[in-house]
Parts: structure tokens; sequence; C-alpha cells
């Protein structure tokens, strides 16, 4: 008789269920998909043929007998940044599409300096409106302390009155009695196709510029008049305006500068009331650089802002 360290070993008449013999697996193929049940890895099939040669032999006798077409896609996985395209390729396959390219900036014009691009607005000012606006704006001028901040300034705001094609502000050189470009601000589109007058002088003694001096108030230039220009700045623009306006800027008697428009861009000539208020920026203009040192050096007028150089 056993001991009780003894262990007796009973065998077991009802075994646990053997594992399923087959998994099923799916294969999608280029044209359809396909499920068979394949035997476990390391199984033997009843005829004695490994699980894994019958896996082979299905997915052949499935597979089609022709090679996949040259454009049918090696990977259902999309590249990275592709997108879904709402339709499939002629072979029943999903379509990837990769992301949009952006398109290139347009380039921009280079710097020039002196040379400023505005955006004119869509009408002419006049009548009360007018007045109104240059009294407010031509009170924010005392705030401005360099010279050619004042031209930019100056010519914005007759840019900003008389949409035109292009306005000029010109310094008196004293020593050669020449008016020299130091700011020309053109209307953005057909204003850019102009040359660059900037620095490009003319003598005090040009008719148009005699004549607008000792007026003591703008001038308004008919087409007629402007055909027997002989002013080497608007040569330089390769311009016979067909309109054109002139104020006069100085002060106590004393030459300073000018101030001119041409072209309106709305084909109109100009008016009384754009005299008027050529007049009045010149005015103001003419009493701001009498409380500065004028300087009409290339160095000087070229030297761009802290804005333009961050820009370039």
């Amino acid at each position: 008789m056993a001991g009780d360290d003894d262990l007796t070993l009973v065998k077991d008449s009802n075994p646990p269920p053997a594992p399923s013999t087959s998994v099923d697996v799916v294969i999608p193929l280029p044209t359809k998909t396909e499920r068979i049940a394949v035997q476990p890895v390391g199984a033997t099939l009843a005829s004695g043929t490994p699980a894994s040669a019958a896996l082979a032999q299905a997915v052949a006798a499935i597979a089609p007998s022709s090679p996949p077409p040259a454009n049918a896609p090696s990977s259902v996985i999309p590249p990275a940044g592709s997108v879904r395209a709402p339709h499939t390729q002629s072979d029943g396959t999903a379509a990837w599409v990769g992301p949009k390219a952006e398109s290139a900036p347009p380039p921009s014009r280079p710097y020039i300096p002196g040379l400023i691009v505005r955006t004119p607005k869509p009408r002419r000012k006049g009548g009360d409106e007018l007045i109104a606006d240059l009294f407010e704006a031509c009170s924010d001028l005392a705030f401005v302390q360099d010279p050619l901040d004042g031209a930019e300034f100056v010519a914005d705001l007759v840019m900003d009155s008389v949409p035109c094609l292009a306005v000029l502000v010109s310094f008196f050189d004293i020593n050669t009695r020449e008016f020299v470009v130091v700011r020309q601000i053109v209307a953005k589109g057909d204003g850019e196709a102009l040359p660059v007058a900037v620095l490009v002088r003319a003598s005090e003694f040009s008719e148009n510029i005699t004549r607008t001096m000792r007026s003591g108030r703008a001038v308004l230039f008919t087409a007629a008049e402007c055909t027997s220009l002989k002013d080497a700045r608007f040569a330089a623009l390769k311009l016979e305006p067909a309109s054109l306006g002139a104020a006069p800027v100085k002060f106590g008697g004393r030459f300073l500068g000018l101030i001119e428009l041409c072209d309106p861009l709305d084909g109109r000539p100009l008016t009384e009331s754009d005299g008027h208020a050529l007049t009045y920026i010149g005015e103001q203009f003419g009493e701001f650089l009498s409380e500065r040192e004028l300087s009409v050096d290339p160095e000087y007028v070229r030297r761009p802002k802290l804005s333009q150089i961050a820009r370039r």
C-alpha cells in the first residue's frame, strides 16, 4: 500500500477541447479580397501537408495570373501629408493625392530709395470734405521731424486728396538754383511703369517752375501747356502730363521746394478746388521746412528708413 507521500497520477478521461485548427485570414489584393481558412503556424493538415505550404497554395490559387498594373499603388498606407481622393483609380483602388502646392508669392518690387508706390483711393475728394481733411491732416505735420519724412507725408496727402498717376516733391538747392526731386510717389498699377526721377534736377528758370514760384499759389497747367514743358524731371519720367498742378513751397519769400501732381486717375482735369488744396498744402509744408535744415545730398536722400531696411 502506498504511503501518504506517494502521488497517484490519474489520466483525465475528459481532456479540454483542442484549439481551433484554423483561423480566418483576409488578404486584400489589387482587384478583389478573399477570405480563406488557414491552419495555425506549425500545424499539419490531415493530408500531411504543412499549413504554411497550404496557405501559399491557396494564395497562388486566387491571385491574378497577370502582374498588377504598373501604376498600381504599392502600399495601402498613404504618403505623409497626402489626402484620400474623392474617387478611385480605374483598377478600383483608392487614389492618394499629395498636399496642394502653395503658389510662390509674386516677386516684390526692389527697394528704390525715394520712390514710394501707393494704392490710390477710389475717388477724388472735394469741397468741404477736402478742406476739413486737409486741416486735420496738416496739423499732424508738426509731429514729423525729418524734412524727407515731411516730404513723404505731404506727397501721401496729395495722393490721398487727388488720386493721380504721380506726385513729385522737390527741394530747392540754393547753391545751384535748381529743384531736386527727393520723393516720388506713384499710383500702384499704371504709375509703376514710370521711370524713377529721384535726384533729377531742374533749373529754377524752367518756364513752368518760374511761373509757379512767382505766382505765390498753385498753378494748374492744361494739356496744351504741358506739351511745351522743358523740365528735366518730367523728361526723366518720360511723361507728358495731360493735367499738371504745381504748388510753390516757400516761406518769407525764400524758395524751399515744389509740390507737383500729374494726371488724375479719374481722367478729369484738375479743378480750382484741387488748386486751393495744393496751395494750402504748400503753405503748411513751407512753414514746416523753414524750421529745418534742408539737404539734397544724394546719400541723405537715398538713406532708407528703418522699416524699409527691415523689408529689404
